[in-house]
């Protein structure tokens, strides 16, 4: 099994082991490297300590066929302080574990796509009111159409 090296954020791993600098206004982080058979309940449990985590706001990508997990998901802080504390924590050895699994964390750089899905299949941004983001739920599409779903949120290339 390949495993990360313990305690590197993804912006260590490409900046020589120093984190990268928190973006302003930035609550939400990337977690990679979790277990496939995580559930939303297990990275809430290790994220907790480390600030308030909006409701909702533990997001997994999932295959959009099969629906397993893809090893990596998202979790949306109250406060920019949560964030910090998340990337940091992780950039110590052994600092971030999910089910006993070292995770990478790195700051969220940039929107979710449209066509992210929650776990029951509706669209995130209108489940949780996430106004200004989600293009394609803007566009009355409720998959990514042709390259718009991205990382398997629940697109694809569409039908034809």
């Amino acid at each position: 099994m390949n495993l990360p090296r313990a305690g590197m954020t993804m912006g260590a791993s490409t900046l020589g082991g120093a984190t990268r600098e928190q973006p302003s206004g930035c609550r939400t982080v990337f977690v990679r490297n979790l277990p496939y058979d995580t559930l939303k309940g297990d990275i809430l449990e290790s994220f907790r300590a480390l600030g308030r985590v909006v409701e909702g706001g533990v997001r997994v990508a999932r295959n959009h066929v099969s629906g397993t997990s893809k090893g990596l998901g998202y979790v949306e802080f109250k406060n920019e302080e949560g964030a910090l504390a998340a990337v940091q924590r992780a950039a110590k050895p052994f600092g971030l574990l999910v089910m006993n699994r070292p995770v990478f964390v790195d700051y969220d750089k940039g929107t979710m796509k449209g066509s992210f899905c929650d776990g029951e299949g509706k669209l995130w941004s209108k489940a949780h009111n996430n106004n200004g983001r989600g293009g394609a739920s803007e566009r009355g599409r409720t998959g990514g159409g042709r390259g718009g779903g991205g990382m398997g949120f629940g697109g694809g290339r569409g039908r034809r």
